[in-house]
């Protein structure tokens, strides 16, 4: 399994899909409904995903207890089932919120004995209410606009039916001459397809993290099997701050949401690796480095930067 499915496979999880992944080339009209049943396996995983450090140790040690020689009980089944209602009995008396709580991503009982019409009705009211507890706008995009946003991701990610190539990505303006659409039009529905792609709004931060240093890496070493961000300069080239803005487009309200500041919200120790990188590429940038220099201070190659540049600058 490659890093990229293994990633892939992990991000997935962390939604609940932990079974049978989905092949990328599979037709939009042949994938399943919206409503799944969950495994087991998803429930663990919801666990390990959720649960803070304290409460994943006490439940790993219940979890665990059930199986140690020393805590058998006369007179149980093959199936341990007084053990395992003891130990039912000590998670319910636990008194810990977090255990109370309700993930991110809800999970519900449906009674099948109810009418089809109730059920219904329960799972449009709970999905209103989440939706309104989480922010969520009611999303519904035509099937039949998939296929054009689809088209501008390919077109400028490069994606060549086996993979992503960098020597095949277009420009937005080239996508733009090609499809004879507005510039505006293609970055919207590129924006579209990136949330459709990863589940997150798009931004040059997150788009550096989930495909630019894939793509880096990739390109370096084909063969790579995990992803790292370049070097970061160990030298104190410049001592005064460095303003945002040169990697950052305009907002909606004019404001410039810098590259570094839509970094910081995503938390993380690689996310910020990625701000450095993101860093000393503005610094190195506005002291008028060259690319060759700048390459030769990032350990990159210089055409590394130069598509690192058009990259995030574009947006």
């Amino acid at each position: 399994m490659t890093f990229a499915t293994r990633t892939a496979s992990l991000i997935l999880a962390g939604i609940g899909v932990a079974d049978a992944l989905p092949d990328p080339a599979t037709p939009y009209d042949e994938l399943t409904g919206s409503v799944q049943p969950v495994t087991l396996r998803s429930l663990a995983t919801l666990l390990l995903n959720t649960l803070p450090e304290r409460e994943l140790e006490l439940v790993g040690h219940l979890f665990r207890s059930v199986v140690l020689p020393d805590n058998a009980i006369d007179g149980d089944d093959e199936h341990e089932t007084l053990r395992r209602t003891e130990v039912m009995t000590q998670l319910d008396q636990v008194q810990i919120a977090a255990l109370d709580s309700l993930p991110l991503t809800p999970l519900f009982h449906i009674h099948l004995g109810a009418s089809g019409r109730t059920v219904t009705s329960d799972v449009e009211r709970l999905l209103s209410e989440w939706r309104r507890r989480l922010g969520l706008p009611e999303r519904r995009v035509p099937v039949q606009r998939l296929g054009d946003y689809l088209r501008v991701w390919d077109l400028r990610e490069g994606w060549t039916g086996s993979g992503y190539d960098r020597a095949a990505e277009l420009s937005l303006t080239e996508i733009a001459r090609q499809l004879k659409a507005s510039r505006s039009t293609v970055f919207s529905r590129y924006a579209e397809a990136f949330r459709m792609v990863t589940g997150h709004p798009f931004s040059p931060a997150r788009w550096f993290q989930t495909f630019g240093l894939y793509k880096l890496n990739k390109w370096l070493s084909p063969s790579a099997d995990c992803v790292t961000a370049p070097r970061r300069r160990t030298g104190d080239i410049s001592s005064r701050p460095v303003p945002e803005g040169i990697l950052a487009p305009p907002s909606k309200e004019g404001h410039r949401t810098g590259f570094i500041e839509s970094l910081t919200a995503i938390g993380g120790k690689d996310e910020r690796e990625v701000a450095d990188l993101g860093m000393d590429l503005e610094d190195l940038t506005r002291r008028g480095f060259s690319d060759a220099a700048i390459a030769a201070e990032l350990e990159l190659e210089e055409s590394d930067v130069v598509w690192l540049r058009e990259r995030l600058c574009e947006f």
